[in-house]
């Protein structure tokens, strides 16, 4: 039998790993409603899975949308579960995960995932959805 290139091996686990964090992720989650934005997307997040290291706050958060919007090959979602990760001191944040669902609330067929282990880190108000989600996982209520 052929043994495995170790890059081979490493690109395995890594996929393994983001199978992993989104069946983790959605298995039970207790979605909380942050915000509906005047389109009818609705913003969600799951303040159960929030894990905090000093002033990073992992989360996973969902955008729900009313009326199907479609990934850059043309296939039509009408949800995304987003691995955010929040730099609360310097109001930052950035997606480590992402999956398109075909249904709402992440439900449905698995349209598009990505896992972004190396994302840049951006402003938590540059987009809507990002500082609602910053603010329910770093605003202390």
């Amino acid at each position: 039998m052929k043994q495995m290139q170790p890059a081979t091996t490493a690109a395995i686990r890594c996929s393994a790993a983001a199978l992993l964090v989104a069946c983790i992720g959605s298995a039970s989650a207790a979605w909380e409603r942050a915000a509906s934005m005047d389109d009818g997307m609705v913003i969600y997040f799951d303040a159960a899975t929030a894990q905090t290291t000093g002033d990073i706050v992992k989360m996973w958060g969902l955008l729900d949308y009313k009326v199907a919007e479609k990934d850059p090959a043309g296939k039509p979602y009408q949800s995304v579960k987003l691995l955010q990760e929040f730099d609360c001191k310097a109001a930052q944040g950035r997606t480590r995960y992402y999956s398109f669902h075909s249904a709402p609330m992440g439900g449905g067929q698995l349209v598009h995932s990505e896992a972004r282990p190396d994302a840049e880190w951006l402003p938590a108000n540059r987009a809507r959805p990002g500082e609602i989600l910053w603010k329910a996982a770093c605003v202390k209520k």
